[in-house]
């Protein structure tokens, strides 16, 4: 699939210490193509449509802070602990569920 124009910088923008902690640009375009591809299943959509690329920003942001992370629901290192969603966050649910397209029988 083909990360429609402009989107790739819009994710960036989200990943401000992207460039500095050495980005994998590949690893970020795989992401992306699988966040759309995510927005089209849970949208019903064929194409990503001007209004969705929220959509698609948000699930990558989430994929690209959560590689290295999977499967985990929770950690803890030196006194710091951390927890994950395991699932996408309610704002995101709404932005999804307002897009969505019925299936037809």
């Amino acid at each position: 699939m083909e990360i429609p124009d402009g989107l790739k910088a819009k994710v960036l923008r989200r990943l401000p210490d992207f460039e500095a902690s050495g980005g994998d640009t590949l690893l970020l375009d795989d992401i992306i193509e699988e966040a759309c591809e995510d927005t089209l299943s849970e949208t019903n959509q064929t194409e990503i449509s001007s209004s969705m690329e929220s959509i698609v920003i948000d699930i990558a942001v989430i994929k690209y802070n959560r590689v290295g992370t999977e499967g985990l629901a929770s950690d803890s290192q030196g006194g710091v602990s951390n927890s994950y969603l395991n699932e996408y966050p309610e704002s995101l649910k709404r932005k999804i569920a307002k897009h969505r397209k019925m299936k037809g029988l």
